[in-house]
Parts: C-alpha cells; sequence; structure tokens
C-alpha cells in the first residue's frame, strides 16, 4: 500500500516536471540500464488521459542495456537503437531526450514526455514479442464474454481455426473478415482491438482475446455432447422464397413463438396462437403431427421439412409455464375419418380428443407423435388456434365441422 501510494505521488511529481520546460540534458551521474515500463505521458504539457498503458499481456516500455543499446515499445512496433549522456538515438536517427530521477526516467519527443518507472517484472522475450508484431492481429485465443463454459475461438496464423459453441469444436479457416466451416457454416467477424465479434444469419457473438492457453481439443471433443433440452425463441421461420425473421416476428401483433424440449423428450410450442405438446428424439421433432429433422448448432436450433424451416435459439431466461389441462374426463373420442370434400374421406392414424370437465382438452395422436391443445364450451372446440363447431349425434359420435373438413369421432369406453 505504501509502495503503491509512493510511486502515485512520483508519478504527480514527474508529471508536473515534465509540464515545465524541460532543461538541458545533463550527463548521467549513475547507470541507467534496466527495464522500466511506462506509467503516464504528457502532451503539450498536459497529460494524457485514457491512454492504454498495455498491448495485450505487455507493457509498453524502455529496456536499456549495459552495452548502451535501448529497446522501446510503443504498441505496435519494436524500436531499436542506442543512448549515451542523456540522448537516445534510434536506428533510423530519431532522436529523444532521457533524464534519469531516482528510479524514474523522463523520456522526451518533440511535445511529448513519457514517464516510466522501474520494473520489478521481468522483460518479455524480444525475439517472441517481435514475431507476435508481425503476425495478422486477428491470430489468437479468443473466449466469448458470456457464461458459457467451452465457448472459444482460436485463429492460427496459417489462417486455419478451431471453434467451440459450448456443445461441439468445428475446424474452420479464415480470411478477410470471413470464418469458413463445411459444419458450422460461414460467418463474418470484426476485431476491434481485443474484441472478435462473429455475426451469423441468427447471433453475434463477441469473443475478448485471453493470455490462457487453449484446452486440449482432443480431450475436450471426448466430454461434449450435445444439449438439446432447453428453452427456445423463434428467430425465424421460412416458407419457400418468403423469410419471417425475428425483426418480423416481434411485429407481429402476438407473442413470439417459443419451444420448450424436456430431458423426458416431451415438449411444448406456441405458434401464432396454437399452443401444441409435442415429442422428440435425438433426430426427429414431430410438429403438427408431422416428423421433422433437427441440427442443433451451440444455441441455433433449426427444424426443417420439406416445405418449411424453423429457426429457434436457446433462451437463459426462465421458460413460461405450460398451461395446464384438467384431470376430470368428461368425454374420450377416437378419431375415425375425415371428410376432406367432394366425397374424399381420409381414414388417418389413431389420435384421441380427450374433453375435460374444466373446458380445456388435448388432441393427441400416439402414431403421429404430438398433441394439440383444445379448450370448448357448449358451441365450439377449439383446435390449437382454428374453431370449430361440432354435434352429438344420437350414438354418441361427435362430428366437429370446421373450413378444413369435418372429422369424425366415436366415443371410448
Amino acid at each position: 500500500m505504501k509502495r503503491g501510494l509512493f510511486l502515485l505521488l512520483a508519478l504527480i511529481v514527474l508529471l508536473t516536471a515534465c509540464s515545465k520546460e524541460k532543461q538541458p540534458p545533463v550527463k548521467e551521474e549513475e547507470p541507467v540500464s534496466g527495464y522500466y515500463e511506462l506509467l503516464g505521458s504528457v502532451q503539450n504539457g498536459k497529460p494524457v488521459e485514457g491512454e492504454s498503458l498495455n498491448w495485450r499481456d505487455h507493457a509498453l516500455f524502455l529496456l536499456f542495456g549495459e552495452d548502451e543499446s535501448v529497446t522501446m515499445f510503443n504498441g505496435t512496433a519494436l524500436i531499436h537503437g542506442t543512448y549515451a549522456q542523456g540522448e537516445i538515438t534510434t536506428e533510423d536517427g530519431s532522436q529523444m531526450q532521457y533524464e534519469k530521477i531516482g528510479s524514474f526516467l523522463v523520456v522526451t519527443a518533440a511535445d511529448t514526455e513519457l514517464c516510466f518507472a522501474t520494473s520489478e517484472n521481468e522483460p518479455p522475450n524480444l525475439d517472441e514479442l517481435d514475431k507476435q508484431l508481425k503476425l495478422p492481429p486477428e491470430v489468437g485465443y479468443f473466449v466469448a464474454n458470456d457464461e458459457l463454459a467451452n465457448h472459444f475461438i482460436l485463429l492460427n496464423e496459417d489462417g486455419t481455426g478451431t471453434l467451440c459453441d459450448s456443445y461441439e469444436l468445428y475446424d474452420i479457416s479464415w480470411e478477410h473478415n470471413k470464418l469458413k466451416s463445411d459444419d458450422y457454416g460461414n460467418a463474418g467477424y470484426k476485431l476491434n482491438g481485443d474484441e472478435l465479434t462473429v455475426r451469423t444469419a441468427h447471433e453475434s457473438v463477441t469473443f475478448v482475446r485471453s493470455s490462457e492457453t487453449p484446452p486440449d481439443f482432443k480431450a475436450l471433443k471426448e466430454s461434449l455432447k450435445p444439449v438439446v433440452p432447453g428453452y427456445y425463441l423463434m428467430q425465424s421461420v421460412t416458407e419457400g422464397n418468403q423469410t419471417l425473421n425475428i425483426e418480423a416476428l416481434k411485429g407481429l401483433d402476438t407473442e413470439l413463438p417459443y419451444m420448450i424440449l424436456n430431458e423426458d423428450k416431451t415438449g411444448f410450442m406456441t405458434y401464432f396462437g396454437q399452443e401444441m405438446d409435442l415429442k422428440w428424439t435425438d433426430k426427429l421433432i414431430y410438429l403438427m403431427g408431422m416428423p421433422a429433422e433437427y441440427t442443433l448448432k451451440g444455441n441455433i436450433l433449426t427444424i426443417s421439412t420439406s416445405q418449411i424451416e424453423f429457426v429457434f435459439k436457446r433462451s437463459n431466461e426462465e421458460p413460461p409455464e405450460i398451461p395446464e389441462i384438467g384431470s376430470e374426463i368428461y368425454a374420450k373420442y377416437s378419431l375415425y375419418a375425415m371428410d376432406m370434400g367432394d366425397g374424399y374421406t381420409v381414414y388417418p392414424a389413431d389420435a384421441t380428443l380427450i374433453l375435460y370437465t374444466n373446458g380445456t382438452g388435448s388432441f393427441d395422436g400416439e402414431d403421429i407423435g404430438y398433441s394439440q391443445r383444445v379448450t370448448w364450451d357448449e358451441d365450439m372446440i377449439k383446435i390449437g388456434a382454428i374453431e370449430y363447431t361440432y354435434e352429438i349425434k344420437s350414438n354418441g359420435e361427435l362430428v366437429i365441422d370446421g373450413m378444413d373438413g369435418v372429422f369424425y369421432f366415436k366415443p371410448l369406453e
């Protein structure tokens, strides 16, 4: 604590001295060889505010050798030269003055004074630092600034790299602000200082340069397993050449569709007023009675059929409470035929309609892999988002009539 206060006071004294008219340099009475790190600077008599004193993990420094050689790191390059009698001469012939004041060193270059302090840190390896400076700035190990474990990107100097989205490792290539991968897909990136922002069609992730050692990829790959269960918000829906993106979806006069996938391979989904229970496997999700393939890449879940594609993004928010249906059964029916008009009758796979005494119900199909939520009263039955009229025949059969056809149910015991 005392040493920190002393350094702070010394810096104030030095900055004040630097702002005054400089005296001609005098011959050094004591050796100046050693390693110095930058404390601050003064330009045109005023301290420079907001100055970055580090580049990645390297301080801006001066290294005076006993052989009168000097090396300066200014944040972008190593500058080499010689020093003697209060003057530094760089390899390109530029000159700067320096003055040793105790354990501090003041360097004057044009209208700027740089104030350094003797450092007890180990000087960096100049060869390694020089090699880093010559690499493209993208090269390095970057860790995502979110709470997910194993979410990182490694860019190698040969244009290859590795991306881990917490669930899977992907081999990538990179150049000119573009990332390419056969498995992950293509993305754009932008480097701003030590922040690397990667943008795909559905998300943007910011990674921060890290000095840590990347994990062992072989061991990590064996430990990673896709985690499917979770809460997902719809990001886009594409049918044919028409796509509704997230902005268009949020602009509709309805809640954003979402999906909840449970550990027991059941689930729940809303879709523009429809509420449906669903089932899923390691490869398929059953939507509206139709099996659909899905892929999970990081937080992005894509469900595809021959006609439509849904894109969902995993959310870390608390999912909505799934609406409960009744428990006391009022009636139970089995669907045995559908009249689609013009005398065209379909005999579907087994499906069951259950009506509960509280005005709720479910339309389930064991063979078709999904369940639609139902509400009903004495005048209508609503299956999903579609309302129907209905009639109970004298033989107990239930006939439901709507724009999409007439449905015939027989009562079950």
